[in-house]
């Protein structure tokens, strides 16, 4: 069969059409061979019933193919055809990308300010480190003079017990000097 039609939706109308009908010539077809099947061909005219039977499956045979070459044909019309949008579609369309658009614009700005509250976070971080290092080192500079203030201390503690014993010294040598004289 010739068919050629430039209406998408004609076509895809058969192909729905003529997909119901493969399926009932099918039926038909499955019912036929159930039927030759459970009566056994005994007599002359069961075997002329079962040669009509063969010859009314070939012809369905013959059609199931001619009605799959339409069917086939008709879906590459279908799809090798943009379907029309009719004027709803459109409008419904347009909305969902005006949508999608605002909600794309909105996920940007929350995305700036997250990266504007994260750029101040890591700055606020970055002199918290800074501090952290200046308060390091005025503790290892304030143990390092403590330590020297301790060893001065140390040292002058020493001298003075050292001055102290001379001085003892002294003075027991004065006593027997007083003595002595």
């Amino acid at each position: 069969m010739d068919f050629t039609s430039d209406d998408p939706e004609l076509a895809k109308e058969l192909v729905k059409l003529l997909g119901q009908e493969l399926k009932t010539v099918r039926a038909q077809l499955r019912d036929a061979q159930q039927m030759a099947r459970a009566t056994p061909s005994t007599s002359v005219t069961e075997d002329h019933k079962d040669g009509a039977l063969l010859h009314e499956i070939q012809a369905l045979r013959a059609q199931n193919e001619d009605l799959r070459a339409r069917s086939e044909y008709l879906e590459r019309i279908a799809e090798s055809k943009p379907m029309p949008f009719d004027e709803d579609a459109k409008h419904d369309l347009l909305q969902q990308l005006e949508t999608s658009r605002l909600r794309a614009d909105e996920l940007c700005r929350e995305k700036d300010e997250a990266n504007g509250a994260l750029e101040e976070a890591l700055a606020l971080s970055q002199q918290t480190e800074e501090a952290l290092v200046l308060s390091q080192q005025k503790r290892r500079s304030a143990k390092d003079s403590r330590n020297e203030y301790k060893t001065a201390l140390e040292e002058a503690n020493s001298r003075i017990e050292e001055a102290n014993s001379q001085i003892n010294k002294a003075n027991t040598r004065l006593e027997d000097t007083k003595t002595h004289i």
